[in-house]
């Protein structure tokens, strides 16, 4: 498979010159979106597929130069219309500079929150789901416009955010996808048929079945999807603080105590006799213990704080809104209704009790 380089929101885009034209602000289904001048305030250029010449390090350079591009007429907005069954240029992506061909990106696995835009580039809807081989999408303001079953095999191609569809937005009301397909109908994509001219009625003649049409009111009901996320109850506090308190010790201490006692002795003396008026003087020094108190920080005990999940049941009640069918007739057509409005669920019900 060839190799080839996708276009990114926010990338440079440059002449054939090296010179910067702007930045991609959206890439169509056959053109770029590009914001020139200092933060975009230059206006906008729609260039197509076909200026681009290769993508090197997330930089896309033109085939022409910057004094060439105001002359190219690319201010206005180019058609993206693709017909059925028509290979597209450049969708999304852009080959190696030593490739040609075009080159079609596979869309991703998973298209949930996709934007879902036509082929003329009119905003559908939302993708809410997807099934095995078609996307479910809710159409209008917050989705309260309706839902569509696309099939997948009916998407041209994918952006950043956006899924462009093969068909334009004036025929997606003809292709019958406000009902869910099977799984075998949903993985075959048909183009719509072209009209059929209308055959003139005879004069006096009852329509029949075939030109009747039948048609299918989906009844709505809304769901209670709940959402949890964590948020800040209350904190628990630990602090520490200093207090007093008396400690006593029991040391043993030793001093010294001088002894004086007086012997007879009888030897003679050495030296001479001091004269009347001096004195000889003894000095014994005296040593006992004395205690000095030091205080050192001693960790006694710790506290070990743990946070743990615990799981209770929260009773939740919503009031939520469900439609009902309510049909009305006038003159003589309610002997021609055969009305069956009990909801699916009464009629299982109905149904075993009757057993």
């Amino acid at each position: 498979m060839a190799q080839g380089y996708q276009y990114r929101q926010g990338a440079d885009v440059y002449s054939s010159d090296g010179q910067k034209i702007g930045d991609i602000a959206d890439v169509g289904s056959n053109y770029l979106h590009v914001s020139t001048g200092f933060l975009g305030l230059g206006g906008d250029l729609y260039i197509p597929f076909s200026a681009v010449s290769r993508v090197e390090d997330d930089k896309v350079y033109l085939n022409v130069s910057k004094d060439r591009v105001t002359s190219m007429g690319w201010t206005e907005k180019p058609a993206e219309r693709v017909e059925a069954g028509a290979a597209p240029t450049y969708v999304g992506t852009m080959p190696a500079a030593t490739e040609r061909g075009p080159m079609v990106v596979p869309l991703p696995e998973r298209l949930s929150g996709f934007d879902v835009y036509s082929s003329d580039n009119k905003e559908i809807g939302k993708i809410y789901d997807q099934g095995p081989n078609y996307a479910h999408v809710r159409t209008g303001l917050f989705g309260l416009g309706g839902e569509l079953y696309i099939p997948l095999a009916a998407f041209d191609h994918c952006t950043a955010d956006r899924c462009y569809l093969k068909i334009p937005a004036d025929q997606i009301h003809t292709m019958g996808w406000n009902r869910m397909p099977s799984e075998q109908a949903a993985a075959a994509y048909r183009a719509p048929a072209a009209p059929v001219a209308a055959q003139p009625m005879a004069a006096g003649a009852p329509p029949t079945h075939e030109a009747e049409e039948v048609r299918r009111i989906p009844l709505r009901d809304e769901e209670l999807e709940v959402r949890k996320h964590r948020e800040k109850v209350g904190e628990v506090i630990i602090s520490k603080k200093v207090v007093e308190e008396q400690r006593s010790l029991d040391v043993p201490v030793t001093r010294e105590e001088v002894s004086i006692e007086r012997r007879m002795v009888n030897e003679p003396a050495q030296g001479e006799i001091p004269k009347a008026g001096e004195q000889e003087v003894l000095r014994v020094p005296i040593y006992q213990d004395v205690i000095e108190v030091e205080r050192r920080p001693h960790v006694h005990e710790e506290l070990v704080v743990s946070p743990e999940d615990v799981t209770t049941q929260q009773h939740i009640t919503q009031t939520v809104h469900r439609e009902v069918p309510e049909v009305e007739t006038t003159g003589e057509a309610r002997k021609f209704v055969h009305e069956e409005t009990a909801p699916p669920e009464e009629k299982k019900e109905q149904r075993r009790q009757a057993r």
